[in-house]
């Protein structure tokens, strides 16, 4: 049985689970979100999960986002009818959130951390990445970047926590701390802690 992903979300075929959507059927969510599915099949994840994020693609110049499971991983055993599950937004980190200044985008979100950022420095999402770099005093954290920025530049006031092939990728202005990674797709809570106490 196959069903028209268009309208239902999704569609399925022997084996394959497809997920579907289009940007233009959810008017709030932001170019710099990356998108995730979270159901009855994933504990309805309510954070980033590489396992659930959707690629984005153009498809006939509108913007889709699509994910393909083992129809194993959906139809999860004792769950009986068709699974629900939603799609949500995550910004792609703080630092665009934060910069007053971002040198690839005309718009200014918050504007309290005097740096300026580069968005989608590192590619699209085919140039998301994992590495392992030093942070703080923390020594080395791990750091998942998707569809990530960088800070070009900063202030002389603000610190630099972290940089990765002297890109800096993290910073801390005040109360202020700019990530251009993903903690939460890692099981370090080092970095949780330094924040709670900073």
């Amino acid at each position: 049985m196959q069903l028209d992903s268009r309208k239902y979300g999704y569609k399925f075929d022997k084996n394959k689970f497809e997920f579907y959507c289009c940007k233009e059927e959810y008017p709030d969510l932001l170019d710099s979100e990356s998108v995730y599915v979270t159901g009855t099949f994933n504990g309805w994840l309510s954070t980033g999960d590489s396992d659930w994020l959707m690629t984005r693609k153009n498809e006939k110049g509108k913007t889709v986002f699509v994910l393909e499971k083992n129809l194993e991983n959906i139809m999860v055993p004792g769950n009986s009818g068709y699974p629900e599950f939603k799609f949500f937004g995550l910004s792609e980190t703080s630092c665009h959130l934060l910069a007053e200044k971002i040198e690839n985008d005309s718009r200014v979100h918050f504007g309290t951390m005097p740096v300026c950022v580069k968005r989608n420095a590192y590619g699209r999402q085919l140039g998301s990445f994992f590495t392992e770099e030093t942070f703080g005093n923390l020594g080395k954290i791990p750091m998942t970047f998707i569809r990530a920025p960088y800070i070009e530049s900063a202030r002389e006031d603000v610190e630099v926590l972290s940089k990765v092939d002297g890109k800096i990728v993290a910073a801390k202005f005040k109360n202020q701390t700019a990530l251009s990674f993903h903690p939460e797709l890692n099981n370090d809570a080092r970095l949780y802690e330094w924040w709670i106490k900073s």
